[in-house]
């Protein structure tokens, strides 16, 4: 009973932490986000701890509940600061929220719908109680390595019966925090981890709709998310795609939250900038993420002024630096050489970027997977015709009110797809295998991009209710903290 009551303060210190960090921000900001700061803020807490933990593992090793006591402090601090944000009067009224047309035929449809996925999300996790492949061989295992070594993790960590001991430590260390604290490797936190990022995404998607387009859209956004097979599928086999799906569409929220503010603070890149850092903490394909964007934080810098990118870059930077940071001490002090590049040559990078065979093979694939959905996640009827219909029927919004967090996403999603295929194209894996290589990683590597996607699409897009698309079209000075 005392160790489930420690994993519960643990549990909400996390969440508490990432909490207050929206809040500080959104306090700087002279505004309240409500659902969105609590969606935001889940994730941005287990990434703390996660980046705590494994401070903690350094110096006290992994049997310690010193990370416990490193989360309770923090929080202090941020409770301390928030505090006296309100003291100072850093925190004001909120207006009243715009009316929902069709509100009492919606909501119910929403609820009950929204309770059939969570159903669905539990029976598909319990069917799969001990993950998938990944997990077994990735995730899970070196979580039970780290809680089964104490103070001898590393050579445990990276021993070489291990496969791709180059990954990142976020979802590991998430776990094996909750089992010190439980004193036991139950199956049931992985499987909770699972359904908690799967929860927080489809949170997260109907939150930052809502706040940026209209209710209408963001219901139907998230319905499009929950209707996805593979989203169920991969949070059910415990893999670190929805995580990261997660983090890259929480960083993107975070620059729209800067780019809508109607002050010219850059706490929420500073923010951004963090939440980018802890997608590099979470797989490997979070660093081309960060660098996607920086570059489209550059490519779109002309609709706001030149004059502030020195300034935002440096916010984004800054705010990334403790989990880079850790990434960093990770990569040179512990893991090995990557396995898809750590045995490629210069030789072999030149030769395969010219490879007539491969670069079909790729973009076949690519073909498959991003315009039909080959098999992606399968889908019985894919839904991008009916996307395509539907945005050339409605149209797209001209008068665009976040002309430039539209275009960021939209450059980060087009740099993913380009650094993807980049990647497949000079890893270092012979085309005899790469073909296995693209059937077993290239639809996981899609979903991750798949929220962003909805997202993108639904900012772009004109909503079906005309008069919500007068009252989305233009800002609303009575929404605006004077």
């Amino acid at each position: 009973m005392i160790s489930i009551i420690e994993c519960l303060i643990w549990i909400a210190a996390s969440i508490g932490i990432g909490c207050c960090l929206v809040e500080l921000c959104a306090a700087r900001s002279c505004e309240r986000l409500g659902a969105l700061g609590l969606a935001l803020g889940f994730g941005l807490g287990v990434g703390s701890s996660a980046c705590l933990y494994f401070i903690s593992l350094l110096i006290f090793g992994g049997a310690s509940l010193a990370f416990v006591w490193m989360n309770l402090a923090l929080l202090t601090v941020l409770l301390i600061l928030r505090v006296l944000l309100y003291r100072n009067g850093g925190v004001r009224t909120p207006s009243p929220p715009s009316p929902f047309q069709y509100r009492d035929a919606l909501i119910p449809i929403l609820a009950i719908t929204a309770v059939v996925f969570i159903l669905t999300v539990f029976l598909r996790s319990s069917t799969f109680i001990h993950g998938g492949w990944d997990a077994w061989t990735f995730w899970n295992l070196r979580a039970r390595w780290i809680f089964r070594s104490g103070a001898d993790w590393p050579a445990s960590v990276f021993s070489p019966l291990l496969a791709n001991t180059d990954y990142p430590l976020l979802l590991p260390s998430t776990t094996v925090q909750a089992w010190n604290l439980l004193g036991t490797e139950t199956v049931y936190v992985p499987v909770s981890i699972g359904i908690a990022f799967e929860l927080g995404t489809v949170a997260l998607l109907l939150a930052v709709l809502w706040r940026f387009s209209s209710p209408m859209k963001s219901i139907l956004g998230m319905l499009l998310l929950m209707a996805t097979p593979l989203f169920i599928d991969l949070g059910a086999y415990q893999y670190g795609d929805v995580p990261i799906a997660y983090f890259f569409l929480s960083t993107l929220t975070l620059i729209g939250l800067h780019d809508s503010a109607a002050s010219d603070r850059k706490e929420w890149l500073a923010l951004a900038g963090f939440a980018a850092g802890l997608c590099c903490w979470t797989k490997n394909e979070g660093m081309l993420f960060a660098g996607s964007v920086i570059m489209a934080r550059i490519f779109t810098a002309r609709l706001s002024g030149w004059r502030n990118l020195a300034k935002e870059l440096l916010y984004i930077v800054v705010g990334a630096g403790v989990p880079v940071a850790v990434l960093f001490y990770f990569r040179h002090a512990y893991a090995p050489p990557s396995v898809m590049f750590g045995s490629q040559t210069v030789r072999g990078f030149i030769s395969q970027i010219f490879e007539a065979p491969r670069h079909a093979m790729i973009l076949r694939a690519f073909i498959r997977s991003v315009i039909g959905f080959g098999g992606f996640g399968n889908w019985k009827i894919s839904p991008l015709p009916f996307m395509a219909i539907y945005a050339a029927v409605a149209g797209f919004n001209k008068n665009q009110r976040y002309s430039r967090f539209l275009s960021t996403c939209l450059v980060s999603l087009l740099l993913m797809l380009a650094g993807y295929y980049a990647v497949y194209l000079t890893e270092g894996i012979p085309a005899a295998k790469l073909q296995q290589h693209l059937d077993t990683s290239l639809d996981r590597l899609m979903f991750q991009l798949w929220p962003m996607f909805i997202l993108t699409y639904f900012l772009a897009v004109r909503n079906p209710l005309p008069q919500e698309n007068v009252a989305h079209s233009q800002p609303s000075p009575e929404s605006w903290p004077a």
